[in-house]
């Protein structure tokens, strides 16, 4: 008899645990449990950082998905890339905007520095910048990249992600892997009821268009879009959104996710739910040891408008130049070195890691820390690494002094 009872408490625990598992499949991606044990960063209330524009212009219905650098350039430290939609038309344009403390954003003008664009995400290779966006939005989606010396005139530079007929490649976000020097590519992939999160990657930023696509999540029930990811505290953390029948109403929610590899083994977080009620679009940057959470909200009217979220992490990261760059002249080089300075007081050198950044491309370009003087004038190169940074005024002059 008790041989018997045993059998049958053996078989109520791999029922229990078949049923946990059926039931796993009515979340949004298949994974094996909970990481309980993690849960993504506290973040602050949230403020709105910029607004729609009047009647008339590019924007005046929504601004969202708002993707920053820092340039130190034209008086403001950041330079933010948003989606803006006005009238009735389905097709988006990219506005820009300035900041110098990620609160208080001046927008460039009432007209777009990049039209018929959609979900455009900016990262600095060496000066220039890389735009990643959405064409053809409403058909079948296909994936672009674009670059900017001046951030403001944008040259196409091809297809990265091509269309196919029927399916859905849209919600580029590009992301700097510091941890490995490699330049990732996430995006929404929809075929059928094939939904899936997919990521491209290559070291040169450009031969992403040529790299395999690799399946990070997927799933067939639920959608599963708008990716967005950054690393820290050795772990890689991603966010997705999920639209949910909540009270008769479709409303949008983002959700995390943790893994120690930044293509596979993502698993949702304890706190998994970090937007709700129709706040979408979350795109983290970490800047000044802060995470900078930019996302969207979407009100009664359709409307959209731009908030911001922060988190100040505990461990502080410093990063210094071993030494100042002396003037130049014209066609001279000078190569700078950076150190991250760890909180445990480690040093490590980073400088063919990080990114770097000018102020002014005419003047002096910089490519993995070698400054080259262009002309007579003055610029700013940023170096960031580990969600810091560090500056250095360059003076080039056409005769020594």
């Amino acid at each position: 008899m008790r041989f018997r009872n045993d059998i049958a408490k053996v078989k109520k625990f791999f029922l229990a645990l078949l049923a946990m598992a059926l039931l796993s499949g009515l979340f949004l991606v298949r994974v094996a449990y909970t990481r309980g044990d993690v849960k993504y960063y506290s973040l602050s209330s949230p403020q709105v950082i910029i607004n729609n524009g009047p009647i008339g212009s590019f924007d005046n219905l929504r601004t969202h998905t708002l993707s920053i650098v820092e340039l130190n350039k034209n008086g403001y430290r950041f330079w933010g890339y948003y989606t803006g939609r006005g009238g009735n038309k389905i097709n988006t344009d990219m506005g820009l905007a300035y900041s110098n403390d990620l609160i208080n954003w001046v927008k460039e003008d009432i007209s777009p520095v990049v039209k018929n664009l959609r979900w455009g995400t900016v990262v600095v290779v060496d000066g220039v910048i890389n735009m990643f966006g959405t064409r053809n939005y409403g058909g079948d989606t296909y994936i672009v990249r674009l670059t900017s010396e001046d951030g403001k005139n944008f040259k196409e530079q091809g297809i990265v992600v091509p269309s196919v007929s029927g399916d859905k490649h849209q919600n580029p976000f590009i992301f700097y892997d510091e941890n490995n020097k490699i330049f990732r590519l996430y995006y929404f992939h929809l075929s059928g009821r094939d939904n899936r999160i997919e990521e491209k990657h290559s070291s040169d930023i450009d031969r992403i268009a040529d790299a395999p696509a690799n399946i990070v999540m997927s799933d067939d029930e639920n959608i599963l879009a708008a990716p967005s990811i950054f690393y820290r505290d050795g772990k890689y953390w991603l966010t997705t959104e999920t639209l949910r029948g909540i009270n008769g109403k479709q409303t949008w929610e983002t959700l995390a996710f943790v893994s120690d590899n930044p293509i596979r083994g993502f698993e949702p977080v304890d706190n998994n739910r970090i937007l709700v009620d129709n706040d979408a679009c979350f795109f983290p940057y970490l800047f000044d040891n802060q995470l900078n959470g930019v996302y969207s909200h979407r009100y009664e009217n359709s409307t959209w408008k731009l908030f911001r979220m922060t988190h100040n992490f505990d461990s502080k990261n410093q990063i210094k130049l071993e030494e100042p760059a002396a003037d130049l002249m014209i066609n001279m080089t000078k190569q700078l070195t950076a150190n991250l300075i760890l909180p445990d007081g480690a040093v490590k050198k980073v400088t063919t890691a990080a990114t770097w950044a000018t102020s002014d491309n005419s003047i002096a370009t910089v490519r993995k820390g070698k400054i080259t003087a262009k002309k007579e004038g003055t610029a700013v190169i940023t170096v960031s690494f580990g969600g810091v940074s560090a500056t250095e005024y360059i003076n080039v002059k056409s005769t020594e002094t």
